[in-house]
């Protein structure tokens, strides 16, 4: 579930070197700010704070007391997935004996993704998207 896409940081990493380790890719950069505690920031939150003369500072002091997005563990349900992310673009995935160890991200279109997945299983014959039934 983690990609070449996700970045885990920890809250006593630098900005300079949340820059460094994020710079090739673009995608999800969460930060531990506690044991089991995980929130979000973006590159160009990083970039800002760079240029503002703080790139030596920790990001868990100038992250402050971010809200921690709600995680989930790999073998709970889409259900509890869907009824947790709100309005967070994604969820952290944790490992159930050791909350800090991040073990992917899932957003809502995988969500969506497996619950379409489980009805074409369960209907036995892939569906075709509504606006070819439309067609037809």
């Amino acid at each position: 579930m983690i990609t070449a896409e996700t970045v885990a940081l920890s809250s006593t990493d630098t900005v300079r070197e949340a820059l460094t380790r994020a710079a090739p890719i673009n995608g999800t950069l969460l930060v531990q700010t506690r044991p089991g505690a995980w929130t979000d920031v973006s590159i160009d939150a990083l970039r800002a704070l760079a240029q503002e003369g703080k790139e030596e500072l920790a990001l868990g002091s100038v992250l402050g007391v971010a809200e921690p997005l709600p995680s989930v563990y790999p073998d709970q349900s889409l259900d509890i997935a869907l009824k947790l992310i709100g309005d967070s673009p994604y969820l952290p995935v944790v490992h159930r004996a050791d909350p800090s160890r991040l073990v992917g991200v899932i957003g809502m279109s995988e969500i969506l993704a497996a619950y379409r997945a489980g009805a074409t299983a369960a209907s036995g014959s892939p569906r075709r998207p509504a606006r070819q039934r439309a067609e037809r």
